[in-house]
């Protein structure tokens, strides 16, 4: 048959398919009424779809804490990390409840009120597997349906594009092992950072990262984020021991003027002692006045050269006491600065977990259609099942097309009548 021929016969069967679609739609309705409660998903039979959970992202907002204000992501374990307070168990939590558990822990901390606003940014996606034309994973819309999810994914699978597939499981697996590369590489500079807080040479091989790369990539990627490593520790070094040679040269400069200081005001003691017999008769008349007049100058010209090396000295201390707050700003800086490496780094081993998990799963999916036979040209009759996490579980619950989806849902669309294949 023509492709033509095969496009006007599958629009015909389409359009027939839309005339009957409300019937249908009544038909998988009265169908998932009898079915038992626990089989039966919808959107109200979930209260918590709108709660957190991996791959969401939340605007978190703390009054007067513009440097903790920021978008934070849920990581694959449910938790998120948190600068001052570590990490937080969010999975399952609603909004309201996460807002409550961030004050309590920040004010423990903080020892004072403190005001705390979030929402979430972006929602986990759901993703559409089994007979449809694209499979993979979409963005999640409140309120969407089984049948809206299909539409996204670009509706039933039609015969005579199988084929496609084949470009799909291409694009999926380049996907795939992108995202394999780059966990490998976060997860070699997470344990490069964690070995910079410690202060230790030795960069630890994470078990994950074991599981991922071969011997000889752990090794290149050791070896480069130990470059990395030695290179920051030189920079940070020279910084600290240029700030410490200077603090040296300004103490010696303290020591030798505190030195002359003492010098000069011995000096000026024995210029006083010399000058009050001369003043004495010179009171007298014995003594003429220009003799007194030279000792006075003498000990004027001593008193003046003391205060000019006091004020060396008090600004030498200052100058002192900045160098050693800006090295104290300096570590401290640097400390916090690697603990928001450490924070962006773990986010990122996170997403790209994720990342892997679903294209995983989808390349799996795009596999076994690809091995499946080509299904016959006629108006099938559709079943569907959603894969939803409940807690620490998941469970296969069937659908119909007007169920509500939920953040993450895992939609698996199936023929289940005449032109399918199972």
């Amino acid at each position: 048959m023509s492709r033509d021929a095969f496009v006007v016969i599958a629009g015909v069967c389409f359009a027939a398919s839309l005339s009957v679609t409300g019937a249908a739609a009544q038909q998988s309705l009265e169908r998932a009424s009898q079915l038992p409660a626990k089989q039966a998903v919808t959107g109200q039979d979930q209260p918590g779809c709108g709660n957190l959970g991996p791959g969401d992202h939340m605007m978190v907002t703390i009054y007067q804490r513009e440097d903790l204000s920021r978008v934070y992501q849920v990581r694959a374990d449910g938790r998120i990390s948190f600068p001052t307070i570590g990490e937080l168990d969010v999975q399952g939590k609603s909004v309201q409840s996460f807002e409550q558990l961030l004050a309590q822990r920040l004010e423990a901390v903080w020892s004072r009120p403190v005001h705390v606003s979030a929402e979430i940014s972006e929602r986990r996606p759901l993703f559409v597997i089994g007979e449809v034309d694209r499979p993979g994973s979409y963005p999640y819309t409140p309120g969407i349906t089984v049948l809206q999810a299909v539409a996204l994914s670009g509706g039933f699978f039609r015969p005579g594009v199988r084929a496609g597939n084949t470009i799909e499981v291409t694009r999926e697996a380049a996907r795939l092992g992108q995202a394999r590369a780059e966990l490998k590489r976060a997860l070699t500079r997470f344990a490069r950072l964690e070995a910079e807080q410690a202060q230790s040479a030795m960069i630890e091989v994470p078990q994950r990262l074991r599981q991922l790369a071969t011997n000889a990539e752990i090794d290149e990627l050791i070896a480069a984020e130990r470059r990395i490593m030695e290179e920051r520790g030189n920079a940070r070094n020279s910084e600290i021991e240029g700030r410490e040679a200077v603090l040296e040269l300004l103490s010696e400069e303290i020591t030798a003027l505190e030195k002359k200081l003492e010098s000069i005001a011995e000096q000026t003691r024995y210029a006083r002692e010399e000058m009050a017999p001369i003043e004495q008769l010179s009171d007298r008349g014995l003594s003429p006045r220009s003799q007194l007049f030279t000792m006075q100058r003498v000990v004027a010209n001593l008193e003046a050269e003391g205060m000019e090396v006091s004020a060396r000295i008090a600004r030498s201390k200052q100058n002192r006491a900045e160098i050693e707050r800006a090295k104290a700003l300096y570590k401290s800086t640097s400390a916090v600065s690697l603990q928001d490496e450490i924070n962006a780094t773990a986010d990122k081993i996170a997403a790209t977990e994720l990342a892997l998990y679903y294209s995983e799963r989808i390349l799996q999916d795009l596999n076994d259609l690809s091995g499946g036979e080509t299904a016959a040209i006629a108006a099938p009759t559709m079943s569907y099942a959603v894969l939803r996490a409940s807690g620490e579980k998941e469970s296969w619950q069937q659908a119909t097309q007007v169920t509500p989806l939920c953040p993450g849902d895992v939609l698996q669309v199936r023929f289940a009548g005449p032109g399918g294949s199972g």
